[in-house]
């Protein structure tokens, strides 16, 4: 009986420890596979490279006379039409912009998938922001040099788009936003990330 107990309550304590709930009740910590297998996880498993980026890309979207400018991704998309479905061929990236990089290394690495895949929203639809203006990415590079897949963050927004996209949630939730900023400022990443007036 003691040791029916005993099994119980180490069962309690590991569930509970697997689903913590964090500071910012919109997030949970779940953690949904072991960390040795995060990096075996889309697109952790084809990257030979990780990098942070920040940037600032303006788009002219008015008249000479008028300029309206408004914060552009950096990506530009291109596609072919096959079997009457559009098929992503590449993304190129326009690197004029870029501010500042940094390349992680296998741990950092970890603990970016950790940050990724571990901290989740509690609620199915998180509140959005009708604005997206990134201007900090993580960019996953397959052994070639090749970008196989882009995060661009708009922190300002609290607005994410994936390309390719759906291999991750697209819903973060404050306490993963905060966490994000404090993963890009530890490498030095300083600006960007309040809505400017």
């Amino acid at each position: 009986m003691r040791l029916l107990l005993l099994l119980i309550i180490q069962c309690l304590v590991v569930i509970v420890s697997a689903q913590k709930t964090s500071p910012q009740s919109d997030c949970v910590f779940k953690q949904t596979m072991p960390p040795e297998r995060l990096l075996s996880a889309y697109p952790f498993q084809g990257a030979a490279g990780v990098r942070l980026v920040s940037y600032e890309k303006l788009e002219n979207t008015g008249t000479e006379k008028y300029k309206i400018f408004r914060i552009a991704s950096l990506i530009k998309e291109f596609h072919t039409v096959r079997n009457g479905e559009f098929h992503l061929d590449s993304l190129r990236i326009d690197t004029t912009d870029w501010r500042r990089t940094y390349w992680l290394n296998p741990t950092e690495q970890l603990n970016l998938a950790k940050l990724l895949f571990y901290i989740t929203p509690t609620k199915k639809k998180i509140t959005e922001v009708p604005c997206f203006e990134p201007k900090h990415a993580i960019l996953f590079y397959d052994a070639n040099g090749k970008i196989i897949s882009i995060l661009e963050l708009s922190f300002a927004c609290k607005a994410i788009k994936l390309h390719p996209s759906g291999w991750m949630n697209e819903q973060f939730c404050s306490g993963k936003w905060k966490e994000l900023e404090k993963f890009f400022r530890q490498f030095g990443f300083s600006e960007w990330f309040e809505a400017e007036e």
